[in-house]
Parts: C-alpha cells; sequence; structure tokens
C-alpha cells in the first residue's frame, strides 16, 4: 500500500516546491507507519509462571523506568485471620496478565487483583496453604496446595474447572504444554494431567524408602517435547512430555546437603542447555540431550543464577559476579546487599535482586530487626541504579509487568513499585 502512494505521489510530481511538499508528506506518512510499529512492540509481557516462563528464565525483556515508587500495598489474610500471626512458610510470588495479578497465599486463599483499580477482582478458598506460583494458560490459572490439591480455575470469573488429589503437599509451580499439565509432589513424584479434565496421563515416581521427601521447593521446566525436574534424591531428570518416558538422569547433587544448604533447586533451560546447582553450589550447563556437562560455573557458592545476554549471573551471600557464557570469563563482580541473597530477575536492561538483612536502629541488638531489600544493577557493567527497603522479609521470588516491580513479604503483604503515585 505505501509503494502505491508512493509511485503516485513521484508520478505527478516535479523538480519545484510542490516536490518538497510531497517529501514532507512521505515523511511524516512513513513516520507514523513506524511510531504504530513501535507500539506494538511496546506491548506489555504478561509473567504467566514460576520465574516467568515454562523455561524457568526469571528473565523478560520488558524493562521498568527507574527509579519507581511505592505503588500499592495489599493484604494477604483473612478478615478472620486479622490478629492472628501470618502462617508463611514459603509466600507464593506472583503472575499478571492483561492487568490482572493471581497470587496464592498462607490464608488458604488465591486472589485475582486489579493492578490499576487496586481492588479484588474475586478470591477462591482452599483447604491448603498455597506456597508456590500459580500458572496461567489461554484462560486458566492452575495452582497447588498444601494438602495435595491442585485446581483448575477460571481465571476471569474463578469458577473452579476440576480439582485433582495427590498423595502428598505440591511444593511445585505447574508448568502447561500443549494439551497437559505437569507438577511435583512432596513424595516424588511427577504427575502429567489432561489440561481440560484434570486426569491422569501418568506419574513417574522415584524409588525412595521414604513416602515424603526432603520439603524441596523445585518446579519443572520445559522445552520441545521434553520435561526437566530436580528430584529430592539428587538427580535431574529429562523425561518425554506426551508418556513421562526417562530420557536421561544425571546425579547434581549429594542427597546429605540438599535439605539443609538452600539454593535454587528448579532448573533453567536456555537455548539447547539445561542449568542447574550441583551440591558445591556450582551452576552445571548440561547438553539437554543427554545430560552430559559442557561447563561449570564455580567462581562462587551460588545460592542462585540466572542466563541473559550472553552472560550468567551468580549471586552469593554479599556478591553478584557476571560471567561470560561462552568464555567463562568475570566480566564484572559487585557486592550487594547486607545480607542473605535469595533470588535475581531480569527485567530489560536491569539485574533485580532480593535480599534480607538484619536492621538494628541505634545499632542496639535489642531492637534488631529482618528486613528485606531490593536493588537493581545494569547488566552492562553492574552499576546500582536503584535500591529499596522493605519492612519484612522477603522469601518468594519477583515479579515484573507493565513497568511495576511485585514482591511479597513474609509479613503477608503484596508490595508493588511503580511510576503511579
Amino acid at each position: 500500500m505505501i509503494t502505491k502512494y508512493l509511485r503516485i505521489i513521484l508520478k505527478n510530481c516535479s523538480k519545484s516546491l510542490l516536490f518538497n511538499h510531497y517529501l514532507i508528506i512521505i515523511a511524516i506518512f512513513v513516520a507514523g507507519c513506524s511510531t504504530a510499529t513501535t507500539g506494538n512492540v511496546s506491548e506489555d509481557i504478561p509473567w504467566k509462571t514460576y520465574l516467568f516462563n515454562k523455561e524457568r528464565a526469571n528473565s523478560t525483556s520488558q524493562g521498568i523506568d527507574l527509579p519507581i515508587k511505592h505503588y500499592w500495598n495489599f493484604g494477604l489474610w483473612s478478615f478472620s485471620e486479622l490478629f492472628l500471626p501470618y502462617n508463611s512458610i514459603r509466600s507464593s510470588s506472583p503472575v499478571v496478565t492483561d492487568g490482572i495479578i493471581y497470587i496464592g497465599s498462607g490464608s488458604k486463599r488465591l486472589y485475582a487483583l486489579d493492578l490499576i483499580k487496586k481492588k479484588v477482582l474475586w478470591h477462591f478458598d482452599t483447604s491448603g496453604y498455597i506456597e508456590t506460583s500459580p500458572t496461567l494458560d489461554r484462560e486458566v490459572v492452575f495452582f497447588g496446595t498444601g494438602d495435595g490439591i491442585i485446581y483448575s480455575l477460571d481465571r476471569i470469573s474463578g469458577k473452579e474447572l476440576w480439582r485433582f488429589q495427590a498423595k502428598a503437599e505440591i511444593l511445585s509451580s505447574p508448568l502447561t504444554m500443549g494439551d497437559m499439565v505437569y507438577f511435583a509432589s512432596a513424595d516424588d513424584r511427577l504427575y502429567g494431567l489432561d489440561f481440560e479434565t484434570g486426569k491422569v496421563k501418568w506419574q513417574h515416581g522415584m524409588i525412595s524408602s521414604r513416602s515424603v521427601g526432603s520439603r524441596i521447593f523445585a518446579s519443572p521446566a520445559g522445552k520441545d517435547g521434553r520435561i526437566y525436574h530436580f528430584f529430592s534424591d539428587g538427580y535431574l531428570l529429562c523425561l518425554d512430555v506426551s508418556s513421562g518416558r526417562e530420557l536421561w538422569k544425571r546425579r547434581v547433587a549429594d542427597t546429605s546437603t540438599i535439605r539443609y544448604s538452600g539454593g535454587r533447586r528448579t532448573p533453567s533451560l536456555f537455548n539447547d542447555k539445561v542449568y542447574v546447582l550441583d551440591s558445591d553450589h556450582a551452576v552445571l550447563m548440561l547438553d539437554v540431550k543427554n545430560g552430559k556437562e559442557i561447563r561449570k560455573f564455580n567462581n562462587i557458592r551460588a545460592d542462585d543464577f540466572l542466563v541473559a545476554e550472553g552472560k550468567i549471573f551468580l549471586v552469593d551471600t554479599g556478591r553478584i559476579i557476571a560471567i561470560d557464557i561462552n568464555t567463562n570469563d568475570v566480566l564484572w563482580e559487585k557486592k550487594v546487599g547486607n545480607g542473605l541473597s535469595l533470588s535475581l530477575l531480569r527485567a530489560g536492561e536491569h539485574i533485580f535482586i532480593l535480599s534480607n538483612r538484619q536492621y538494628k536502629p541505634f545499632g542496639i541488638d535489642l531492637f534488631s530487626k529482618k528486613k528485606g531489600y531490593v536493588e537493581a544493577l545494569r547488566i552492562s557493567d553492574g552499576k546500582k541504579v536503584f535500591d529499596e527497603e522493605i519492612d519484612a522479609t522477603i522469601t518468594a521470588n519477583g515479579t515484573v509487568y507493565n513497568n511495576h516491580l511485585l514482591l511479597v513479604a513474609d509479613a503477608g503483604f503484596l508490595v508493588i513499585y511503580g511510576q503511579r503515585k
């Protein structure tokens, strides 16, 4: 269409003032088309599951305009628990799409919240605590509970579509691929359910003397017809999504250290590699086809890691390091926080680090209190460009959506930062 108009204009113009006018019209027309294209590129990117996507990358190309300001606090407790301590062993991190936040709580309730209007759209009460992140796919929200039930709800109305009872608590965020939903339970079973009905298509259980394994928060990752999941015996397994057939497995951690060593246990997929922490808190880069080790990143004892922009970022207590993923060269290293670093997430050109630290008013131990802390560094050089203290500790992963940063405090409230006052 644009070419057609250009031909008409050029055919009727001459070397005169009129020609210059036509050039101006062309420039305005092309500029308008260019602006429209840019607008499509900047559309909001949904955060639909734990660590952003099926690959558990914890990385979105959509950035945040820093600095950001406090936008909204929302209490995750129910009215009946208003004067009781909030039950938070580990908090569910939020997911967001179409301006609606979905988040579980220690008050046995899943909330749907309007981000812009700052109000509850609906809530769904359960019989168990919700400690893991929901997953959104199409018009459905999936989530699991501490009493072993996985729910499927209509995400607009909150109406229950189906539920499935597992044999142990659910400590993983669901994974959806095609017409299946996958999740793991604490008795070392990985399930594949029908997306529409919740009927079991297959289940894969590890042989163990214990009916319930160590309380490990690990969620399956998936790509190209394969699922990757870490089990409590220290093995990373690769399974076929359709049948649950084991394709390969690799021992990546010692069972004697898994329960007490902390650190991330959910694998991450990037290109044709799978990344996972080992017993020594080194990050292993494995071939997705056979599980063979390609490279090991053991510069520090990492508690979390993130792969983005040709780099791998490792964080431990008080330190973050950026490494070239192909050469293993250290690009930069920075001091971060003043306490235990918990997780990393990437939003555009920045890396966000979440941590907890001890706060002592006037240096007096008697009044000491643990607080959460979030800071943002530039990916290119590690320069700090934002930091904020939160009046409670944090254990849940952060979420980024539409120029907002969403965090969950262990005291039982959702904390949102953004540009709007």
